[in-house]
């Protein structure tokens, strides 16, 4: 029986499903394709060309009094532009040359690198005709160096170039960047004030680091200085590593506010000066918190947990209470690491939390304490457990006791009842992992983990029990 070929339009919903992981219906798939990354797009050309499918070319379907569909007949040139045929690619450009949509753009790029050299003049020639650049994805080196280069760097163009700098994108906004330090070296200090002020954090650290390496010049106080208050996090970093060649007074006292500086990487980078210049950044954390300075007392916390000593035990004992999750584990951390003197009995109450980050890190910690990671206590902590996402955390935490008593435990949060079907579900990971463990088993230990399960069995008849039996039978 005549199977006919497919069309382009299932090319392309293949095509987007294996690019993309995207699934589109037929009437969709104009609309996908305008919606394709522009750094996706050699993907997806190489996706369509791989398949077999016929080619054919937009033509008068449509009724007499219907406007055609314009997106339509660019996804439909797009596709025949990508066909392994290099005659129907040729004639998908030439009817691409009047239409300066997104497509006809990416089109003209993607076969500049054609391998047939009809196909290759033919894109450079409709290339001279669009002046809008989306994507340099695969150019050839003539196509760019020879027809748009000269023209992006023409002084001409100096307005445009500065105007698009308000792009929303900020691939383009950098591309624009680089453009203009090299159209207008003269203008790299200016250029590096407006590189830090921008929005996105690469561009910001790319006016820090690579605008003044390809200008040749230093940065300039000014630049460091809007750097310092950007609103993300590394390129305060940057900034402060670079202020950071002049030792001045100026320069310590922004290392004092630094260190109190609500990221983490900001803070680390002024604790490293601090350490270099021979003083402990720790009594300006200590301080903060002794004087409840308000919000940098919990930075401070924050900072110190990861070094605190035992002289900071009464300090932070307020914090192991707090209600806010973060503030608390940092206590946690803090407490443990100053050497607390009942840590067992501070994680204990860390997992009547109700915060599932405080019990994740109570039942991270207490691996390092013998007194804490019991069976009993993980059983009570599961019985008092404050929501499902902190009886979840305790049921995993089983993994981490011995064979026998895993499964006591989990038999032992089974016979709670309430909410037997988390623990009968955690019992299923228990026979694949930790029951495959070597252990010694007593008689009568055996005996007595028999008869538990005996016990518990009429009460959840559609777990099966008999693999558990085997297990404890065979050991």
């Amino acid at each position: 029986m005549f199977n006919p070929s497919p069309g382009w339009r299932e090319a392309v919903i293949v095509a987007l499903q294996h690019t993309l992981d995207c699934a589109y219906s037929a009437g969709q798939v104009p609309q996908a394709l305008q919606a394709v990354p522009g750094n996706r797009l050699p993907a997806l050309e190489e996706a369509i060309r791989r398949q077999y499918w016929h080619a054919d070319f937009p033509g008068f379907a449509w009724p007499m009094r219907a406007p055609p569909d314009e997106q339509a007949i660019d996804a439909q040139l797009f596709c025949a532009g990508c066909h392994h045929d290099g005659r129907i690619r040729e004639r998908a450009l030439r009817l691409m040359r009047g239409r300066h949509g997104r497509l006809a753009t990416a089109l003209a790029l993607l076969r500049c690198d054609d391998w047939v050299a009809p196909v290759r003049d033919c894109a450079e020639a409709t290339l001279r005709t669009l002046l809008i650049l989306r994507e340099r994805s695969r150019i050839r080196e003539g196509a760019w160096r020879e027809q748009i280069e000269p023209a992006l760097l023409h002084p001409s163009h100096h307005a445009q170039r500065w105007a698009a700098l308000d792009s929303s994108r900020g691939r383009a906004r950098l591309f624009v960047y680089g453009l203009i330090l090299r159209a207008d070296p003269t203008q790299a200090n200016a250029l590096a004030l407006r590189a830090v002020r921008d929005r996105d954090p690469v561009i910001a650290c790319w006016g820090l680091r690579e605008l003044p390496r390809l200008a040749g010049m230093e940065v300039s106080d000014d630049v460091i200085a809007h750097a310092l208050h950007h609103t993300h996090a590394s390129v305060r970093a940057h900034a402060l590593r670079a202020r950071a060649r002049n030792d001045d007074d100026a320069f310590r006292i922004l290392l004092r506010e630094s260190l109190l500086d609500a990221a983490a990487s900001v803070r680390h980078v002024a604790a490293y000066a601090v350490r270099h210049a021979g003083l402990d950044p720790r009594a300006v954390w200590r301080d903060a918190i002794d004087r409840d300075i308000q919000p940098q007392n919990r930075h401070a916390l924050l900072a110190l947990s990861d070094c605190a000593e035992h002289q900071d035990l009464t300090r932070i004992a307020p914090w192991l209470q707090h209600y806010t999750g973060e503030l608390r584990c940092a206590a946690l951390r803090a407490a443990l690491r100053a050497g607390i003197d009942d840590p067992a009995d501070q994680l204990r109450d860390a997992l009547r939390s109700p915060s599932g980050k405080v019990v994740g890190l109570a039942l991270k910690l207490g691996v390092t304490v013998p007194a804490f990671m019991t069976r009993e206590t993980l059983t009570n902590a599961f019985i008092t457990a404050a929501n499902s996402i902190t009886r979840q955390r305790i049921v995993e935490a089983t993994r981490k006791l011995g064979r026998w008593d895993a499964l006591d435990c989990l038999l032992d949060m089974i016979d709670h009842g309430a909410h037997a079907n988390e623990a009968l579900h955690a019992l299923t990971a228990w026979q694949h992992e930790i029951g495959h463990r070597y252990a010694p088993l007593s008689a009568e230990r055996r005996r007595e983990l028999l008869q538990r399960i005996d016990a518990v069995t009429p009460r959840n008849m559609h777990f099966d029990w008999l693999v558990v039996r085997r297990v404890v039978e065979s050991s």
